[in-house]
């Protein structure tokens, strides 16, 4: 029941967008409904979100959630169908409708509005920095060294973290964590910034030579899904979906995921605090 009111909701809000004109433009959410499936963009080179297992099979935290999203539209989490691709070309598949919204470890910042809409954090992260374990380095001060080189991702936050941080270090830009994660174990790059629960991942899939420093660059990240502008009744269920893993109906189901994937339970849902 608590599904049925989220869609039948939604479809109220597809008919007050379009509004009865005959050039008015149909939701996304309509068009994913009648589809019978749902396009998701999402990342396959940054483990625990999204990754390319042994088994040669695309899984991973957000496409759990992908497949949550499934679920809470058709009742079937199998209706989820991802399309991996680069951090770069996030922003310009949900804008041209490549994808009907994309996962991938997003944060929100103020010019990526600009951009594309977001629903509410569905994961809260900070910025760890990982290091090879040869350089002995114990703490973050210590890269600020223009003998060291950071491997950093391609965009403007990435190196602004750069700038703020370690501005004497040398910065290689790449397109993707896996890529960067490669650089450092090569030693084209002595340590790299990106998502603490990646550069967890990491660490514990390579032990043996990298480390993660104790301090964060920034304590806390909303990650959220990222979909076109201008579709309020298709934002709305998304939102509301994501609502409903935290705090509702697909709490249950979130969190099996989340402990999953990273080890440890999710915030309790607030009712339980007795907010």
């Amino acid at each position: 029941m608590r599904r049925a009111a989220i869609v039948s909701g939604a479809l109220a809000l597809v008919l007050a967008w379009t509004g009865p004109g005959p050039h008015a433009q149909e939701s996304r959410l309509n068009v994913v409904l009648k589809r019978g499936e749902v396009i998701i963009g999402t990342t396959s080179a940054a483990p625990p979100f999204g990754f390319i297992d042994e088994k040669n099979e695309l899984v991973g935290f957000d496409i759990d959630i992908g497949r949550l999203v499934a679920k809470a539209l058709f009742d079937d989490p199998t209706k989820a169908k991802f399309m991996p691709q680069s951090f770069e070309a996030r922003w310009a598949s949900v804008q041209s409708g490549k994808v009907d919204f994309g996962i991938m470890s997003t944060t929100i910042y103020p010019d990526r509005l600009r951009k594309v809409a977001f629903t509410r954090p569905y994961v809260d992260s900070g910025i760890a920095v990982l290091v090879r374990k040869d350089v002995n380095v114990s703490q973050m001060l210590e890269l600020n060294n223009e003998k060291y080189t950071m491997a950093i991702l391609n965009n403007p936050q990435s190196a602004d973290r750069h700038k703020r941080f370690t501005p004497k270090a040398k910065a290689l830009t790449f397109d993707s964590p896996a890529q960067m994660l490669l650089a450092v174990k090569t030693g084209q790059a002595q340590g790299m910034q990106f998502d603490v629960p990646v550069i967890n991942w990491m660490v514990a899939q390579n032990a043996s030579a990298v480390k993660k420093l104790p301090e964060l660059m920034t304590p806390a990240q909303n990650n959220a899904i990222f979909l076109q502008q201008g579709d309020f009744a298709w934002w709305h269920f998304l939102d509301a979906v994501v609502g409903e893993m935290k705090e509702g109906s697909l709490y249950d189901d979130y969190k099996t995921i989340y402990h999953k994937w990273f080890g440890v339970d999710p915030p309790a849902q607030r009712w339980y605090l007795g907010k």
